[in-house]
This record gives C-alpha cells, sequence and structure tokens, in this order.
C-alpha cells in the first residue's frame, strides 16, 4: 500500500511543474454533497484544504467538474437547457450523468468563472456533431466521433476552449448534426490549465458499487472516463446503498475489487487508490442483511488485496441518519486531508526520531517503505492516526491511543511496544503479514483490534475489557491465519473472541467471566488443563462459576456450557 503517485502529483502541484489530479469517486449521494450543495460537500472542502497547502502562487484554482446534471436532492444544477425537454441520462461520464444530446432546437448552457473550460463526452464511430460557442462568438463544430473506433460509446472524448480572459464567461452547445451527442459535462479551469490541485466529483445518488461494477455499459465507460484523466489519486467512497438495498458483503467486495481493476485495466499509468468507510448508518432500511461493519471489513480486505490505502471516517452529525449536514461534511473533509496530508510523513529510508510525539486532532504520521518512527512515548488523541505500510517501522516504548486514535499497520510493517493501551473507541489494524506485540495490551470500551490474512497480535497478557473486542475480519471474529497468542488471555463483562477457520487462541490460560464467550466452529483452542465434558473439542478452559459459555466445535458439531468445578 502507498500513495506513490499522489506524493508525486503533490510534489508537482507544490513546485508548480504539474497538476495533482483526484477522482471523488465512483461515489454516492454523499460525494454528491445531497442536501447541502456541492460548494458544502467534502470534496469541495477537501479541495480547498488541500490547495491551502500545496496550490502554486498565483493559481487560484477552477470550480472543477461540472456534470450535465446533479441526481441529488438539495444540488442545483449549473447547466440551463433551452428550447426543449433534455433526456438526462445515467450512462456515461463520471458519475454517470450524461445528456443524451439529441439533434434539434435544445440549446445546453453554463456561466462559470474562470481561464478555460474543457467539454467532456462519451463518444462512439455513430455519435455527432456538437456546435461549442463562448460568450455569444461564433461556434466551433466539434466531431465527437473522432478518435473512437467502435460503434459501442466510451467515455474520454473532449475539447478543450482556447485560453480565456480571467473572469465570467458562458458557454453554449448545440446539436444540429442528426446524431446523438452523449454530453458527459465540462471541466472548468482558473489559472490551473497545467498545475494545482484538480478536483474530478463523480458521484450519483443512490447508485452502489454493484452499478458502477457491473451494469453495462457503466462498467467499461466509466474505467475509460477516468483514465482520460489520468488521475493521481481516486477517491472511493461507496458502500452505504449496497448496504441499504441488501447486497451482501461478498457481493460488495467483488463489486469494489472489480471496480479498481476495470480502472487499473483501462489507465496507462495505475492510479493510487483510497477507499473511504463513511460511519455507519443510523437508519433502519428493511432490506439490510449484515452489520455495516463487515462492508468495512471487505473495504480493508479489498485495499489489501489490490494495494489500495483505507481510512474510516469517525461518526458525523447527519441530515437524517444517513447524509452528513454541512458540519459533517467538513469532518469528513479534515479527515482525509489528515489522511492525505500527515503532520510528519517518512517515506524511503527516511527517519523521524523524537523523544514524545503527540498527535491529537486530526494529527497523521506516516511510515511508509523502509521509514522508521521511533520514541520513547506516543501519544495519539482525537482523530490521530499512526501508520506504517511496506517495511515502515513504528517503535515506541508505549503506545497510548484514545477518542478515535488509530494505529494501522499493514504489508510487512511493524508496530513493537513494551506496553499499549487503546481506550475509548481507539483502533488497532494488522494486514498482511504485518505484527503488533507488545508485553502488555489493554483494551477498554469500544476499542477494537482487527487482524486480518497473516496479521498477528502477539501481547502477554491481551486484556480486554466492558465491549472490547478482537476481530477479524468482521467483528469479534479471528479468521483463516489470524492468531491471538498471550499467556493469560482474560475476557470480562460482554468480551467476546470468536475463531473461525484456522483463526488460534493459545495460552496456559484463559479466564471468560460474565458474558464472556469464546467461539469457533472451524477454531484451535488450546490451555493447559482439561475439562473431561469437553475433552475432545476443547484442551482446556478455566470459566467463572456458572457464567462463561463456550461454543466450540473443532468438528463444527458441539455447543458446550461449561460450569467450573
Amino acid at each position: 500500500m502507498s500513495l506513490t503517485r499522489f506524493d508525486a502529483g503533490r510534489d508537482a502541484a507544490r513546485a508548480g511543474t504539474g497538476p495533482l489530479d483526484i477522482i471523488g469517486g465512483p461515489g454516492d449521494s454523499v460525494a454528491e454533497a445531497r442536501d447541502v450543495g456541492t460548494e458544502n460537500g467534502w470534496l469541495a472542502k477537501l479541495t480547498a484544504r488541500l490547495r491551502a497547502r500545496w496550490q502554486p502562487a498565483g493559481v487560484p484554482g477552477g470550480e472543477g467538474y461540472v456534470p450535465s446534471y446533479y441526481v441529488s436532492s438539495g444540488v442545483v444544477d449549473r447547466w440551463t437547457f433551452t428550447g426543449g425537454t433534455p433526456n438526462l441520462a445515467p450512462q456515461y461520464g463520471l458519475g454517470h450523468r450524461h445528456h443524451h444530446f439529441v439533434s434539434g432546437g435544445i440549446v445546453q448552457s453554463l456561466t462559470f468563472t474562470g481561464t478555460r473550460i474543457q467539454v467532456m463526452w462519451a463518444g462512439s464511430v455513430n455519435t455527432g456533431v456538437v456546435g461549442i460557442s463562448i460568450d455569444g462568438g461564433p461556434a466551433v463544430s466539434v466531431n465527437t466521433a473522432t478518435g473512437f473506433t467502435s460503434s459501442t460509446p466510451a467515455g474520454g472524448g473532449s475539447w478543450l476552449s482556447p485560453a480565456l480572459a480571467r473572469g465570467s464567461h458562458t458557454i453554449t452547445l448545440t446539436n444540429t448534426s442528426g446524431k446523438i451527442v452523449l454530453l458527459s459535462g465540462a471541466y472548468v479551469y482558473d489559472g490551473d490549465e497545467s498545475t494545482g490541485v484538480r478536483m474530478w466529483e463523480a458521484g450519483h445518488s443512490g447508485w452502489e458499487a454493484e452499478d458502477y461494477a457491473n451494469r453495462s455499459p457503466n462498467n467499461t465507460s466509466h474505467a475509460a472516463t477516468i483514465a482520460a484523466i489520468a488521475p493521481h489519486l481516486v477517491i472511493l467512497p461507496l458502500g452505504y446503498n449496497d448496504w441499504a438495498n441488501g447486497r451482501t458483503s461478498a457481493q460488495f467486495q467483488t463489486d469494489l475489487t472489480k471496480i479498481i481493476t476495470d480502472t487499473k485495466a483501462a489507465a496507462a499509468v495505475d492510479p493510487d487508490f483510497l477507499i473511504v468507510a463513511y460511519p455507519a448508518r443510523t437508519d433502519s432500511p428493511a432490506a439490510v442483511v449484515e452489520p455495516w461493519a463487515n462492508f468495512v471489513t471487505a473495504m480493508q480486505s479489498v485495499a489489501t488485496a489490490q494495494g489500495a490505502e483505507f481510512l474510516q471516517i469517525s461518526a458525523v452529525p447527519t441530515l437524517d441518519g444517513v447524509h452528513p449536514t454541512a458540519d459533517g461534511h467538513t469532518t469528513i473533509a479534515a479527515e482525509v486531508e489528515a489522511f492525505l496530508a500527515p503532520a510528519s510523513a517518512v517515506t524511503g529510508s527516511g527517519a523521524l526520531t523524537a523523544g514524545a510525539p503527540t498527535l491529537a486532532g486530526a494529527g497523521t504520521l506516516r511510515a511508509t517503505g523502509s521509514g522508521a518512527l521511533t520514541a520513547p512515548q506516543r501519544t495519539l488523541a482525537g482523530s490521530g492516526q499512526l501508520r506504517a505500510t511496506g517495511g515502515g517501522a513504528l517503535t515506541p516504548a508505549a503506545a497510548s491511543l484514545s477518542g478515535t486514535g488509530a494505529l494501522a499497520v499493514a504489508g510487512s510493517g511493524a508496530l513493537t511496544a513494551p506496553a499499549r493501551s487503546v481506550q475509548a473507541s481507539g483502533q488497532l489494524t494488522i494486514t498482511g503479514t504485518a505484527t503488533l506485540t507488545a508485553a502488555g495490551w489493554s483494551l477498554a470500551a469500544a476499542a477494537s483490534v482487527t487482524l486480518t490474512g497473516a496479521g498477528a497480535l502477539a501481547p502477554a497478557p491481551a486484556v480486554l475489557a466492558s465491549s472490547g473486542s478482537v476481530t477479524t475480519p468482521q467483528p469479534d471474529t479471528v479468521t483463516g491465519g489470524g492468531a491471538l497468542t498471550a499467556p493469560a488471555p482474560t475476557l470480562a463483562g460482554a468480551a467476546t473472541v470468536r475463531l473461525a477457520g484456522s483463526g488460534a487462541l493459545t495460552a496456559p490460560t484463559s479466564t471468560l467471566q460474565a458474558a464472556g464467550t469464546v467461539t469457533g466452529p472451524q477454531a484451535q483452542i488450546t490451555h493447559t488443563a482439561v475439562t473431561a465434558a469437553v475433552a475432545a473439542h476443547l484442551s482446556a478452559a478455566t470459566l467463572a462459576p456458572h457464567l462463561g459459555t463456550a461454543v466450540l466445535a473443532g468438528d463444527g458439531r458441539s455447543t458446550a456450557t461449561l460450569h467450573t468445578t
């Protein structure tokens, strides 16, 4: 996992030698800023934040991509249509929001502020000629079939206007060719034709990953449109509608994977990908078949398999349990900014060494490649994050996470410390062959540890209190090659460890109190002493009398309630 191409674009934008192109999508109504307007959406706010960091001096930066129409309520269309009723269709262009522009009297117009505009369309050998006029000047005839060799339309056609004096302009489009023009939209530049941060919004209200992955011609058309832009980063904030409409997390994982592989197949140079998981919705759609946490885990699995980055967004205020308020969009923008622009980034063989780094708010430390972060003490609060990828190493004597603080280790990244404390909603995420090792682990309240692939958590002891959980790849689950190893794991309150596949819990003693449970249809659970009643299924267990319940089955058949004597 890396942001190599993104980092290259960022450096070019900052130096004024090239652009940083980011596509915000494929996405849904949250990307489209439903009910708050595009100017209040998190993609627009993220653009402003990144421009404040990296925009070259003297480059204002344009409005960005304007589709032929928006699907979401509460978002005002920027294009106007006169002379007839436009056929607005969900097939082509970013977010699949194009005008099926028939020949005749319809006129499509956009008033914008900038220095240039790029009109975009999907083309085929059968598409027609569009007339383009700026500020009432003579129309330029552009054949939208030029460059296309198939009768099946594909994205990627465009026309770039001549340079314009900075200010307000109106572009007018007509079609008198007798053929269809598949008009996707336009990108508005304001001094950023060749450099600066550029955002291409690609949301579509109500759409699922399945719509982008499988619904012809959306899968090939959208990938071709993205490839023509040659972005440095593609942000994928999907899943809300898949979850609400009864798709399974396995189906969603397949669809999300296909979106990435289709995009890579179409691109001359692979962009970086950032998969963004929104917080759980608080409404209750009737069609839901799985918890949202399963979809988040699916996103993490896709990120690991496809070399993408992953970001979990914290809770945000919403208008209806789904769509964020303007303040909620601000929170999302701030957290994505913190991920993309960490407080301290160590790459290659770089090293950051300090006595006591402290991250608060949205602070982020990132180590990639063979980068190293070393310190006696690290404290993360709020939405602070530590990330180690590839051979990155984070080695503090003690790490403390509170609030939404997160430690994420991927690939062969390593986090090692004598003691770690995870409090409140702090999260530890281990993927690939990553290892987190500590003499003592303490997880409290809603803190969680997620293990995927061969990721390993090796604590001694492991203490889970209240609703603390050890999870992989879904809540409270150790699956595949996941391993939890400790001399004395102790579970109290409603703490749960579930083991499946070759997941392993190994310890000389295991104590479960109150409602603590250990479950595992295929799991191997090993302890030092033997309880005769379940000797065939469990080597040993020590449970508080009349409280602990072990659901254990190496053969997948038995359920035993143990009352220790």
